[in-house]
């Protein structure tokens, strides 16, 4: 089994919100990306979920989820992509996909918002609309990476979140961050690019070369 020490979580969300930054599908596309307090000064843009009305003073009480990575439609006022990052580490310093009960609350914290808020600002939301959500995370074998993508579809079906307005629920990775990021970026280009439409089976995508 491989050892996966050299994730850096840091890098790869800078480096796939870049890359998506440099390759959009449509023009109105605007990528936010979270770095916390490991970015540079003004680098950080804070993708809040929201369930219901954004209000002064009380954003955190509706707040549901922060993406690491948001994308949103400018012209349509719509989430297009929201994106996790997100690993455990083992007492070795291996990194690692996160335990089941994590990645229900990834995957379906977002799916339960209804709209991002932009920080400082209100009543101007982007609804949830054909969204698509990623867990980008560590697998050290394809079969790892395949039960969880199984385990992401049975959370689909299970609760329904067509109806919040999101289009799948998805997982990627690898046992190397190139793996990690090859395989985000080949998800993205099926979903989102020329000749791609609805659902798809993510079992057909992995990081593993």
């Amino acid at each position: 089994m491989a050892v996966l020490r050299s994730m850096e979580q840091t890098s790869i969300v800078r480096n796939l919100a870049r890359w998506i930054n440099e390759n959009k599908w449509r023009p109105s596309l605007t990528v936010l990306y979270d770095l916390c307090s490991y970015g540079n000064p003004g680098e950080s843009q804070r993708g809040a979920l929201y369930m219901g009305e954004k209000q002064k003073g009380r954003g955190r009480r509706t707040q549901v989820a922060q993406a690491d990575i948001l994308v949103r439609r400018e012209d349509s006022h719509t989430v297009e992509l929201v994106v996790e990052v997100e690993f455990r580490k083992t007492k070795s310093g291996e990194a690692i996909a996160p335990r089941p009960k994590d990645l229900t609350g990834l995957l379906l914290a977002p799916a339960a918002a209804d709209n991002h808020t932009p920080s400082y600002e209100y009543r101007n939301r982007y609804e949830l609309r054909d969204t698509l959500i990623v867990v980008v995370t560590a697998y050290a074998t394809h079969q790892m990476l395949q039960e969880d993508r199984q385990f992401a579809n049975k959370l689909f079906h299970r609760f329904h979140v067509a109806e919040c307005g999101v289009r799948e629920l998805c997982v990627c990775g690898g046992a190397t961050q190139q793996e990690v990021e090859d395989c985000f970026r080949e998800l993205v280009r099926s979903r989102f690019f020329t000749g791609s439409s609805g659902r798809h089976d993510s079992g057909a995508l992995d990081g593993f070369g």
